[in-house]
């Protein structure tokens, strides 16, 4: 994660993965997953400005509800 909203978008992301509710990944080459995020870790470095390099474990989601923020 690099940009403009680097803290903003990795706090969102930290605090969506902190969340054992299931949500949707939506992955390049396979399309939408529905996950559960089982653990993760992160690196930041300052060298480019702020980067923080993500290692994310998911697992598939089956027969959960979807949480609405709705």
């Amino acid at each position: 994660m690099i940009g403009e909203n680097y803290f903003k978008n990795r706090n969102d992301l930290i605090a969506a993965l902190k969340n054992p509710e299931k949500g949707i990944l939506i992955h390049p080459y396979l399309g939408n997953l529905t996950v559960i995020p089982k653990k993760f870790s992160v690196t930041e470095s300052k060298t480019h400005g702020g980067l923080a390099k993500f290692n994310i474990v998911f697992s598939a989601a089956k027969d959960v509800k979807l949480h609405s923020t709705k």
